[in-house]
């Protein structure tokens, strides 16, 4: 058992944890054991990670209907995009639809590495974390389960404020779900 310190002092805590994390087929490498002793998060550790930073993550859930076949040409007097949706509009302008209303909008703050679901339209579910956020720039990862709980996107992206992403799927053959995300660095 090279590079594994077991403590027999049963006078401590720290023996029975480390039975117990022995028990679980979890070893602890030396580098891991000070001066005899476990190290665990201290309460200023605690602190230290709850004042990590935060972003500001605004979902947009999007209904989109009356689909264009892909060979004809969208008409611009007859698509119609909610007056809500008007700063990414140029983005649903590319998207095979003539209809866009906003179906829902939420503003959650998420602190740095912690994930945290997000309902949307009906069973879709999208669960986003922020992993670092630099000057302005938030980098998520955002993972999209279907209303069946089948993954629709896992990605991770950079994001600027006032910048969003957009992402779809067809939820019939006539109509399909989008989300538009967007994010505010919180200090």
């Amino acid at each position: 058992m090279s590079g594994i310190v077991l403590l027999r002092d049963e006078g401590s805590g720290v023996s029975m944890k480390l039975k117990h994390v022995f028990r679980r087929w979890i070893f602890l490498p030396v580098s891991c054991l000070i001066m005899g002793t476990v190290s665990r998060p201290s309460r200023s550790e605690s602190v230290e990670e709850a004042n990590l930073p935060s972003a500001t993550i605004h979902v947009r859930a999007i209904h989109a209907s009356d689909r264009v076949p892909e060979e004809a040409v969208k008409p611009a007097d007859r698509i119609h995009i909610d007056a809500s949706l008007a700063d990414i509009s140029s983005k649903l302008l590319k998207l095979p639809y003539h209809s866009f209303k906003l179906a829902q909008e939420q503003s959650v703050a998420i602190g740095l590495r912690r994930k945290k679901p997000v309902g949307i339209t009906g069973a879709h579910q999208v669960f986003i974390r922020p992993l670092a956020i630099e000057n302005e720039d938030v980098c998520l990862w955002i993972s999209w389960r279907g209303e069946d709980g089948d993954k629709v996107l896992d990605t991770r992206i950079h994001l600027s404020p006032g910048e969003s992403f957009v992402a779809g799927t067809d939820s019939t053959h006539n109509s399909g779900t989008i989300i538009a995300i967007g994010v505010d660095p919180v200090r």
